[in-house]
């Protein structure tokens, strides 16, 4: 895989760039310190599977660098990583073009099971935004905008039609109480649904689900 590491600090790219090892041994992972260099590697270089980019960086204002990647690489999905976690910020960030969120606070496995998340199709957003009427606004218009996550073929003939329905936004990165209002069920009844899920795909987490999963159109299922 080819991934592109933009922020300001050395020594968290650093820090990215062993994380993204652990993901890939052999993945080529191209660096830039500010907007200008990752908006110029982002238009000379062929295939990066996924962006990593710092929203404050010397030389252009962190939501038109965004937007400025995301139109230099539309393939490539982008998350924003940030020492700043408001939902504005958030929020922003989806409405230019990002795929993901994660605050510079978070873990390691956080990171690389986000990281996870959006390469397989989904959406990671900070827990602290999901569920929030606002957030899910902004989600529901990525979902328009982009189109939303499909699974394979193959997991939609071992899944329910409902189990479907939980997948899809489980590959969105919602939390079983958000899903459960978007489905009108009882957070207990999508809990069930989940583990019913892990049990078909043979998995004991939410992102080797999607990982699993891959992409399949829920109304086209059989």
């Amino acid at each position: 895989m080819k991934f592109l590491v933009a922020d300001d600090h050395a020594v968290f790219r650093v820090g990215l760039l062993y994380l993204l090892q652990r993901l890939d041994t052999e993945a080529e992972i191209l660096e830039a310190s500010d907007y200008a260099e990752a908006l110029e590697i982002a238009e000379r270089e062929d295939s990066i599977d996924l962006i990593l980019v710092d929203l404050l960086m010397p030389g252009i204002e962190g939501y038109s660098g965004i937007s400025g990647l995301r139109d230099r690489s539309r393939s490539a999905p982008i998350i924003v990583v940030s020492a700043r976690e408001n939902p504005a910020d958030v929020q922003a960030s989806l409405d230019n073009g990002a795929m993901g969120y994660l605050p510079k606070s978070s873990s390691s496995e956080v990171m690389l099971n986000a990281i996870r998340l959006v390469l397989a199709g989904g959406m990671y957003l900070p827990p602290a935004l999901l569920g929030h009427p606002e957030g899910d606004q902004r989600v529901a218009g990525l979902e328009a905008s982009f189109g939303q996550p499909r699974l394979s073929d193959q997991v939609a003939r071992s899944l329910t039609r409902r189990q479907r329905d939980v997948m899809r936004l489980l590959a969105l990165g919602r939390s079983n109480k958000a899903i459960a209002q978007e489905l009108s069920l009882a957070e207990g009844t999508v809990k069930v649904h989940v583990s019913a899920i892990f049990k078909a795909l043979n998995v004991t987490n939410r992102t080797e689900a999607v990982i699993i999963a891959g992409n399949f159109d829920a109304d086209e299922a059989p």
